[in-house]
């Protein structure tokens, strides 16, 4: 509670008479979701280099690179729950408003893919610890997520290729 008075009283005194989501994201070093879910849509479409551009352009902005990875883990997980089948309600990073947008992601990757971006992103935290070249491990994480295979499509054919050596050895 009093973390959140000092933060209202430090918005009061910088911003102008009505305080607006951007000032809070300015203070906090965030971005908004909408921005990490462009972010997440060039990844899902393997695009590295519209991907590292984007993750300058909210550097430039100044949100903080430690937290865009974190907003980045909450849209990702936000879009896993979406993948397995919730609903807007489950969403916590995200605005319900953009549920129709975290849809199309989670289509577009499956959960197995989602999976492997927040074990990529759970290792970054790890490494984060003990290194100065925030920005650059970052940068490396994303152009990892974006050059992930289709996992949900590999897993799709390895059922097809289970299920026909089952029925062989029936036969």
């Amino acid at each position: 509670m009093r973390d959140s008075q000092s933060l209202l009283e430090q918005l009061m005194a910088f911003c102008s008479e009505t305080i607006t989501v951007d000032d809070v994201h300015g203070l906090l070093g965030t971005a908004a979701s909408g921005r990490i879910i462009e972010l997440i849509s060039h990844l899902s479409r393997r695009d590295a280099a519209q991907a590292i551009e984007c993750l300058h352009e909210l550097w430039k902005t100044g949100s903080e690179p430690e937290q865009v990875a974190q907003q980045l883990m909450g849209v990702y997980r936000d879009t896993l729950a979406v993948a397995v089948g919730g609903g807007q309600e489950i969403m916590e990073f995200t605005q319900r408003d953009e549920f129709p947008q975290v849809q199309k992601l989670a289509e577009a990757m499956g959960q197995y893919t989602c999976l492997a971006a927040l074990e990529i992103l759970q290792e970054l935290f790890r490494k984060l610890r003990f290194s100065v070249q925030i920005r650059v491990l970052i940068e490396m994480t994303v152009i990892r997520i974006a050059t992930l295979e289709e996992l949900d499509e590999i897993q799709n054919w390895l059922n097809v290729l289970q299920s026909s050596q089952d029925r062989k050895s029936v036969v």
